[in-house]
C-alpha cells in the first residue's frame, strides 16, 4: 500500500501518466555505485560530492542530476533506532560506501553487502517456505544492505527524502509478490509475527490480518488483510 499510495500521488497530484518503476538491484550487485540509476542525465544523480562537508551519516550533498542542491525538510536524529524525525532542512545526501579508498576490512564489508543483493541470495530468499522465514531472510539480507551501501539520508527513518528510495521499495514489494506467487492461495493470507519492533522482539507474536495500517491521512486507513493480494480491488496491480 505504501508504494501504491506514492504512485497515486504522482498520478493525481503531479499528472504523472506512467506507473511506479522498480529498481532491480540484482543487476547491480557487483558494484551498486556503478548502477545506471545514478546517471546525472537519465537517472537520479550520483554520489554526494566528497569535497563538500559531511551532512549526515557519512553522506555529502548531491550536486548532480535532477535533485542536485535540493533541500529536504525532515531529518531523523538517530541512526534508525527511534522514530525521532524532526524539521531540520538539509541537502539530499548520499555517501556511497565503496567510494574512495577502502581498508581491507571495509572491502570485505562492501563485498558482503553486495553479495546480499546477488541473484543467488535473492533466490535463496524467495525459496523460504513460510512468511516469517522469508521476512527474516529478506530483512537481514537485501532489504537493509541497500541503505548501508548508499548511506546519508538512507541510513535513517527520513530515507524517503531520496526519490530512489521508492524505486527500492517497489523492488521490495515486487520480490514479496514473487514469493507469494509460488503459493498464492496460501501466501496471500499468510501474515504473522511481532506487533513490536522486529529487531527487539523477533520471536514474539501478535500480528494479525485485522491489524490496522495507519496511512497518516494520505489515503484511508485499511487492515493488513485488505492489502495482502495486490490484485484485489483496492490495489489492483501486478508485476
Amino acid at each position: 500500500m505504501y508504494v501504491r499510495t506514492f504512485e497515486r500521488a504522482l498520478q493525481e497530484k503531479c499528472e504523472y501518466r506512467g506507473v511506479q518503476p522498480y529498481w532491480d538491484w540484482t543487476l547491480d550487485s557487483e558494484d551498486l555505485s556503478q548502477s545506471p540509476i545514478w546517471d546525472p542525465v537519465h537517472g537520479f544523480g550520483g554520489n554526494g560530492d566528497l569535497n563538500t562537508p559531511v551532512t549526515l551519516y557519512e553522506g555529502h550533498c548531491v550536486l548532480s542530476g535532477p535533485f542536485a542542491n535540493t533541500t529536504r525538510a525532515w531529518k531523523a536524529l538517530s541512526h534508525g533506532q527511534f522514530h525521532d524525525v524532526a524539521l531540520e532542512p538539509h541537502c539530499l545526501s548520499r555517501g556511497f560506501f565503496n567510494a574512495g579508498t577502502l581498508t581491507e576490512a571495509e572491502k570485505k564489508k562492501s563485498r558482503n553487502l553486495h553479495n546480499r543483493l546477488s541473484p543467488d541470495d535473492v533466490e535463496k530468499t524467495l525459496e523460504q517456505p513460510d512468511y516469517m522465514s522469508f521476512f527474516k531472510e529478506f530483512e537481514t539480507g537485501a532489504h537493509n544492505a541497500i541503505p548501508s551501501l548508499i548511506r546519508g539520508d538512507w541510513l535513517v527513518f527520513s530515507a524517503p527524502n531520496d526519490p530512489v528510495f521508492f524505486l527500492h521499495h517497489t523492488q521490495v514489494d515486487r520480490l514479496w509478490w514473487l514469493w507469494q506467487q509460488r503459493d498464492a492461495k496460501t501466501r496471500t493470507k499468510e501474515y504473522h509475527g511481532p506487533k513490536e519492533d522486529f529487531r527487539h522482539h523477533a520471536e514474539s507474536a501478535g500480528s494479525e490480518l485485522s491489524d490496522v495500517l495507519p496511512m497518516g491521512g494520505l489515503v484511508e486507513d485499511g487492515k493488513v488483510g485488505d492489502f495482502m493480494d495486490t490484485k484485489n480491488g483496492i490495489l489492483c496491480y501486478q508485476y
